[in-house]
Order: C-alpha cells, then sequence, then structure tokens
C-alpha cells in the first residue's frame, strides 16, 4: 500500500483581501479551482503575527513558550545584548524532523527560522535567516547543485525603495519566483518526498511596500506602474502551483497556506519613545551623530551613491566588513538606557520590567513586579492617535499567551496593535527606537505601506479531503499536527495545536483515527550566532523590510 503525502505550499503574507478579488476577476483559476475542489478557511497567526514566531509554531505545533522563538530579535543568554535570532532558537523538533525520524522523506525549501541547516532524511535548503547562498542546505553538497541547475536562485532579493532599484524591480520579481518555483518541481522530482515545504517569502515583500498602490484608504495610493504588481505576483504563483498540482498522485494531500494576513498600515507607535515620555524609561544622554554616520545617510540618500557602494564593496574584498548602512541594532543595550532610571522597556513583541535579579541592571523590586506591570497596561490601553483611533487591539500578561519551559525569555506584557481594519488608517504597526531629540513625537509614518494582519490562508486539496468545504477555527500551531496525522504518523502529546480533522473526509478519518506520543518535542540544539558579515546582510534585509524599526 502506497504511503499517504502532504505537499505544503507556503505563501508568505498571503491574504483573502487580496485572492478573492483576483478569483471574480478570473485571474487565479488553480486558487479557484482548489477552493472549489476542497478546503478554504482563515488561518489565524501567532499573537503578535510576526514571522518568524509564525513559521517557528507552524513547523513546531507549539507556542512560543515551547519552541522558544518570540521575534527577530532576542536577548542574548546575559540578556545585555541583542542578537538576531535563527532556526537555533527554535528549541523543539520540526514537522519535517519528526517526519523523517518516523523514516519518511521530506523536501524543505525556503522555509524562515530553518538556518543553519539541521539534518533530515532528505533535503532542507535554508530561509530567510540564511545571509548567503554558503552553507545552508543539508546536505551541504546539495548547495552546490542547486546553484548549478538554477543559478538565478536567491534566498530573498535585496529590496530598497529609491527608484533606481525598483526599475527592475518586475523582472527580479518574476526571476525569483520561477527559480523558486523550479527548485520547488525539482526537489518533488529528485526525492518523492512523502512531505514536501515549499515557500515563497516574495509576496510579503511586495505587500509591505506596494500595499498603497491597491488600498484606496491609504493616504500614499495613487495610480502608478506598481498598482498591478501584487496581481501579477499572485497570478505567476497560481500558474506554479497549477504545475505542482499536475505532478500529484492520488495519495498526495496539497495545502497552500501564509504565516499571517497583511492590511494597510500609516502610523508606527514608538513605544519606548511613549514609555520616555511616561516616566517609565530614560535614555543615558542625547545621542550625537558621528561623522561616519552623516556620510551613511548622505550614501543612503542617494540612489546611484547608494547602489555604487554596494558595487565596490561587494567586489573589493577588504572592505566587507565595512557597513554600507548605520549599525541600526545595538550589540549592547546599556549604551542606550539609564537602567539606573528605567523601570521598563520595549522589546519585542512587548514591554520587559526592568526586573531586579532577572535583568543585568534591574530596579524594580519582585514586590512591585504586578502593579507595576497592571498600572503600565491600564495607560497603554488608553493610548490613542490625533485621530482617537486605539492602537491596541489586545494587551495581554505573557502568561496568558505563552506556555513552556522558555516563556521566561517573554516579554511581561505582549502587544497586539490593531490590525484588522479595512481602513489603513486605523492600523498601526510598533516601533522600538527612540528619537532623542524628538521626545514629544510618538507616531511616525515613514513605514512600509502594508503590515501583518492577524488572518492568514488555509487551502487543501486531495482525495483524502472534503470538497467545498469551509474550515472554521484553524490556527497557524494546528498545521503540524494536522500534516503529521495526514501523514499517517502519531502526534505528540505536548504540541499545542490539535489535528484539523473537519477537513478530511468520513472514510479517511474511519481507516485512520488520530494516534497520538508521549514523545518529548524539546530539541537540545546549540546556540549559534552570525559572524559580522552575515549580520550585516541579514540586518540590512529585516531592515527594508521595517522589522527593525
Amino acid at each position: 500500500m502506497a504511503r499517504q503525502k502532504v505537499h505544503i505550499i507556503g505563501i508568505d503574507g498571503a491574504t483573502f483581501r487580496l485572492i478573492d478579488p483576483l478569483i471574480v476577476q478570473g485571474k487565479l483559476p488553480t486558487f479557484k479551482y482548489i477552493i472549489e475542489n476542497g478546503v478554504r478557511g482563515v488561518l489565524r497567526s501567532t499573537l503578535p503575527p510576526n514571522s518568524a514566531v509564525a513559521w517557528s509554531s507552524f513547523m513546531t505545533g507549539l507556542n512560543p513558550g515551547k519552541h522558544g522563538v518570540f521575534g527577530f530579535l532576542a536577548l542574548a543568554p546575559e540578556r545585555d545584548r541583542v542578537v538576531l535570532t535563527n532556526g537555533a532558537h527554535v528549541k523543539a523538533k520540526t514537522l519535517w524532523e519528526l517526519a523523517s525520524a518516523a523514516q519518511r522523506r521530506v523536501a524543505v525549501l525556503n522555509v524562515p527560522m530553518t538556518y543553519p541547516p539541521r539534518p533530515v532524511n532528505g533535503i532542507l535548503v535554508s530561509g530567510m535567516d540564511a545571509s548567503f547562498l554558503k552553507n545552508f542546505t543539508y546536505p551541504a553538497e546539495f548547495g552546490d547543485e542547486l546553484l548549478e541547475r538554477f543559478p538565478n536562485y536567491q534566498i530573498d532579493f535585496p529590496f530598497v525603495q529609491h527608484k533606481t532599484f525598483q526599475a527592475k524591480l518586475r523582472q527580479q520579481l518574476s526571476e525569483l519566483i520561477d527559480a523558486r518555483k523550479d527548485a520547488m518541481l525539482y526537489l518533488l522530482e529528485k526525492t518523492d518526498p512523502q512531505l514536501f515545504v515549499g515557500v515563497f517569502t516574495c509576496t510579503d515583500r511586495i505587500q509591505h511596500h506596494f500595499w498603497h498602490c491597491m488600498d484606496a484608504t491609504h493616504p500614499k495610493h495613487h495610480p502608478a506602474e506598481e498598482e498591478t504588481i501584487m496581481a501579477d505576483m499572485y497570478e505567476q504563483i497560481d500558474r506554479a502551483l497549477a504545475l505542482i498540482l499536475e505532478r500529484m498522485d492520488e495519495e498526495t494531500t496539497l495545502l497552500v497556506l501564509s504565516d499571517h494576513g497583511f492590511c494597510g498600515s500609516v502610523e508606527r507607535f514608538l513605544v519606548n519613545q511613549w514609555l520616555w515620555q511616561k516616566g517609565w524609561l530614560r535614555p543615558v544622554q542625547r545621542p550625537r551623530m558621528s561623522s561616519w554616520s552623516r556620510v551613511l545617510r548622505a550614501v543612503k540618500r542617494s540612489p546611484r551613491l547608494y547602489e555604487l557602494a554596494r558595487k565596490v564593496k561587494s567586489a573589493w574584498p577588504g572592505l566587507k566588513h565595512l557597513a554600507v548602512r548605520e549599525r541600526v541594532i545595538s550589540r549592547s543595550l546599556s549604551d542606550k538606557i539609564d537602567w539606573s532610571a528605567t523601570k521598563a522597556y520595549y522589546f519585542p513583541p512587548g514591554i520587559r520590567i526592568n526586573l531586579k535579579g532577572r535583568e543585568p541592571f534591574g530596579v524594580v523590586e519582585p514586590a512591585q513586579f504586578e502593579s507595576l506591570r497592571e498600572a503600565l497596561i491600564e495607560q497603554l490601553k488608553a493610548v490613542r492617535n490625533e485621530r482617537s483611533a486605539p492602537v491596541f487591539d489586545t494587551i495581554w500578561r505573557k502568561e496568558e499567551v505563552y506556555a513552556g519551559p522558555h516563556s521566561d525569555l517573554a516579554p511581561d506584557i505582549i502587544l497586539v496593535p490593531s490590525l484588522s481594519h479595512l481602513d489603513a488608517r486605523r492600523n498601526f504597526s510598533l516601533g522600538r527606537r527612540m528619537r532623542v531629540q524628538e521626545r514629544g513625537q510618538l507616531f511616525v509614518s515613514d513605514g512600509p505601506s502594508g503590515e501583518h494582519a492577524p488572518d492568514g490562508i488555509l487551502l487543501g486539496i486531495g482525495r483524502h479531503l472534503k470538497r467545498g468545504f469551509v474550515l472554521d477555527g484553524a490556527q497557524i500551531v494546528d498545521i503540524a499536527p494536522t500534516v503529521l496525522y495526514g501523514l499517517g504518523l502519531p502526534i505528540p502529546t505536548e504540541m499545542d495545536g490539535k489535528p484539523l480533522t473537519d477537513i478530511f473526509t468520513a472514510d479517511f478519518l474511519s481507516r485512520t483515527p488520530p494516534t497520538f506520543s508521549s514523545g518529548k518535542t524539546e530539541s537540545s540544539v546549540p546556540e549559534w550566532q552570525y559572524d559580522e558579515t552575515e549580520e550585516e546582510a541579514l540586518r540590512e534585509r529585516l531592515r527594508d523590510l521595517g522589522y527593525l524599526s
């Protein structure tokens, strides 16, 4: 009897806000076919809907308190430095590791939070947390094979908003999608895996920067050539999905999903600036801009100079450690904040109390912790912009959201900004930087026009799934146990997600009821950090998306 297969296509940030209108316009025939002949539903993301957190929950079936990832930034173990997160921060076994242990062949391509690559029973190609196309695959030698066959393959395309770079954006985007699609088809052909996972991340990148082109509620909205770029991108992915559908056999279930949805956003609320204004935080002193910083600012503002600087740096190995952009992550928090006069500070996804005995320079006595946290929450609930729009959708204590051995890494207060409105002017993103020269400015509008929304997508098709079924209440942590069930494998009882049995046919459910195991999901992955060159490349990639503001 043939083994069951599950293929997953991830589309980072995909949203029914765009897909449904494009289907009505007749532009997405493959999406329409899957919906009419399979299942569809909203897939609720993590709190908050951050890509690093969501993909980690997708691949483990666990909440962040168990897998250990709370965002793209983390505090070093000694809690006095900011580091970039990566796959080594995922302290739990992944879906493909569990499948590999059960002797299932796997192929994984471009999933965020998979670098450095871990061993699997098959092939793994790391995602966006890989800085360069170097040591980014398992087995290691497959990287050379991949690049030889697909020389246009990229981890991500460097995106800069200057018109000089945008001139070739459509071509770069088309080439990136084609290379990703070709690599997916090659992996499917080469390994014939029982579990396949491939992710398109370009949707997230384009929607961040061009959402205003199709959103009439956004103040930046204006007719432009870029107005159709998102539709063109979805159409190209639709054609890729058609090719993947064509090679499916009867034992294959295809799931199409996103880690979160998308919405328009106008203002960024500067949380540390607010904490300073309210007396919870005090910066060390007014920072002075160095001569080098002024040069970098001038280069960044000139597209031609910036492009030339990048080319010169790339061509001259001696300059590889020289930053083209000003460093945006402080390696030491202590050089920014006067900790002796600071009771709380914002560190995504929330606010940390400067607790004595836990923080390196803590001043808040444990007996004061709860009353101080409660006072902060009440003040935050009242925050409005000039149009009286509430900044936050919900505000949580960390123990209300996270549970597990790594919950202590989470901020004490979890901030979830308003991100569900159709009107972009009612949605907010959050920023951690302080503008010491402008203490009164709490809102800025210099970020990307698109922001993550909590509602992603879930589509599925295959002979084991119902036809024309609409699923309600699915969460991203439910995907891992659902996939294990679809593969005929036991589901670890430690998983927070539940198998979405409603999407399967009655016949499949009767023949293969879910089974569970008490095996541990924790993984003893050693800590790993980027070197200076790797960190700079990844930092620039994340800043272009507004993730480090």
